[in-house]
């Protein structure tokens, strides 16, 4: 269908950092047919990808709403016909002409509006100005001075933490005589708890520290798909799929040889399809705005639903 629609002309198809959407066959079928896949940048799906908020955001919570009769019946165990049924009645209500152009244009894909997204993103807190603290007495205004950096500093330093709880509780002896004695005992239960909970936070998150570098040397793989498109966006060149290939034969061939020392018969694999470069060659496009170029007939997203 959209093969017509483009009518010899490029396609641009997006799709987020899923491994089905960079199998060698797929980036080989892409070249082929004049579509060049663009990965989105990892992470940025929430505010990047056009489907997210206005299309599977929305799928879910009516199918959940279709289902949510069963569940209330105490029924755990939703049945394939029964989802199947539900998923019908929230594919009709959401997937529509105005939601998905409506997604299109909340991401600043179509019409072209970057802005859209950078305006998206978490803007940077301004620094606050040092507070002024009141005085209780003049007398106290010269004698005692708190450490304003409590005020302004993120995460706040355990030694001004101290130093300013002490001069709290020299405040409360000799500049408020009248405060109740229960109140004083409550002010210094306080500051001490804060100073224990401090303790505690900076302990947990050393150890959540330690436990995100583990799992970080867990995932940075050396070798892999996820390797070869490290810092790759656009997929349907051929440096890319080559890298693609001999990356995917390379996993293919690893485990070939595990299953010949488990006495398992070896997976058939067929992943070399060959690209010559004179074929790939001609579909080479200038660098061009992907949404303003008139070369562009349709631009089609693909994801998948978590």
């Amino acid at each position: 269908m959209t093969r017509e629609k483009a009518n010899g002309k490029y396609r641009l198809l997006i799709f987020d950092g899923h491994d089905s959407h960079s199998a060698p066959e797929f980036l080989a079928h892409a070249m082929q047919h004049k579509i060049l896949t663009f990965a989105l940048i990892p992470h940025s799906s929430h505010i990047c990808q056009p489907l997210d908020n206005l299309i599977f955001g929305p799928l879910k919570r009516v199918l959940s709403g279709e289902l949510n009769g069963l569940f209330q019946l105490g029924i755990t165990c939703v049945q394939k016909w029964e989802w199947l049924a539900a998923y019908y009645v929230a594919h009709q209500k959401v997937f529509n002409y105005k939601n998905i152009m409506s997604g299109f244009s909340s991401t600043g894909i179509y019409p072209f509006n970057p802005d859209k997204v950078f305006n998206r993103l978490p803007k940077p807190h301004a620094s606050t100005s040092t507070a002024e603290s009141d005085c209780i007495s003049s007398t106290s205004c010269t004698t005692i001075q708190f450490d304003h950096n409590a005020l302004t500093s993120f995460p706040m330093d355990f030694l001004i933490l101290r130093s300013n709880n002490s001069t709290l509780h020299t405040l409360l002896r000799d500049s408020a005589p009248h405060l109740p004695s229960d109140a004083k005992q409550y002010i210094r239960c306080i500051t001490s708890a804060a100073e224990k909970l401090y303790a505690q936070n900076s302990l947990l998150n050393e150890q959540v520290h330690q436990q995100s570098e583990a799992l970080a040397k867990r995932k940075d793989a050396a070798t892999g798909k996820r390797v070869a498109l490290r810092n790759e966006w656009l997929l349907s060149t051929l440096d890319v799929y080559q890298k693609v290939l001999a990356a995917d034969n390379a996993t293919k061939a690893k485990k070939q040889r595990k299953s010949t020392s488990t006495n398992k018969p070896p997976a058939i694999t067929d992943s070399n399809i060959p690209i010559h470069p004179q074929l790939y060659a001609p579909l080479v496009p200038t660098p061009v705005d992907p949404v303003d170029s008139e070369e562009f007939d349709e631009i089609v997203v693909l994801s998948h639903v978590n």
